[in-house]
């Protein structure tokens, strides 16, 4: 499973990279513009991933529960925040984050 779990991220971040450090072109101060988040959700496995600007990967993931049409979210604000909202390792419903700093 952690064979999966270390291909899975890495190639998240391989296609993550050119959204993570594309410039905005309308902004006049990029320091201060946020890019949209990325959404989703799923009934069985859900996971985000980003790098950070100081080259740090960060991420997160949840399960969802098919059986009892539960689904998991996930949200990417893309270079700087993740969040997994589901069940975790231990069967409890949970949200979980990661932040760049």
């Amino acid at each position: 499973m952690k064979i999966v779990q270390a291909l899975l991220l890495g190639i998240g971040l391989f296609v993550s990279l050119p959204s993570v450090y594309a410039a905005p072109e309308s902004s006049v101060n990029p320091e201060f513009y946020y890019p949209m988040p990325y959404r989703g959700s799923s009934y069985a496995y859900c996971q985000a991933q980003t790098v950070c600007p100081n080259g740090l990967p960060i991420g997160c993931y949840a399960y969802g529960s098919a059986a009892h049409y539960a689904a998991c979210t996930w949200t990417v604000f893309p270079g700087r925040y993740v969040e997994c909202t589901g069940y975790n390792d231990m069967g409890f419903w949970a949200t979980s984050w990661a932040n760049c700093y």
